[in-house]
């Protein structure tokens, strides 16, 4: 239903927060209203985007074992976004975050996190799914982590070969 909208467009600005907040006797029946208005706000604006990732994961609004967490995270996280007329960068609006290794590196702790929340159940395959797709952005746009990263598709590969 959200992503059907003209506000969660890949080109749009997403929701505003007021629109957020207003939103929520909108709220469908299934879906939780702290996830309803977590799902909206990580497509608020195409510099908060990968903040509000970030939020996320280290927060329990959103269930990243479903199926539909971890579609919404792979729509963002592979999102290539609009470019970027205000600064030089290659990265784009959306991805120019990358260029800031504090970002980086607690974006990494995060997932980290998260991974050990998961190692030891193997059911838990969106999770795991989202949490590689993110190493792997975080590995080809990143500054500072890609040791790090790589350590962390390694503790990957460990936990869902056991």
């Amino acid at each position: 239903m959200l992503l059907s909208s003209s506000e969660f467009k890949i080109d749009s600005t997403g929701p505003s927060s007021y629109s957020i907040i207003a939103s929520q006797t909108k709220c469908p029946p299934g879906v939780n209203v702290h996830e309803f208005v977590a799902f909206q706000a990580l497509f608020s604006g195409n510099y908060r985007r990968w903040p509000q990732i970030l939020i996320e994961l280290g927060a329990s609004n959103l269930n990243f074992s479903t199926e539909t967490t971890a579609l919404l995270i792979f729509h963002l996280v592979l999102q290539v976004g609009p470019g970027d007329k205000n600064r030089n960068s290659a990265l784009g609006s959306v991805h120019d975050i990358f260029n800031d290794k504090v970002f980086c590196a607690k974006l990494s702790s995060l997932v980290s996190q998260r991974l050990d929340g998961i190692s030891s159940n193997w059911r838990e395959t969106n999770c795991m799914e989202a949490i590689i797709t993110t190493i792997q952005r975080l590995i080809s746009l990143g500054t500072g982590t890609r040791e790090e990263c790589m350590a962390l598709l390694e503790k990957v590969r460990a936990v869902t070969f056991l």
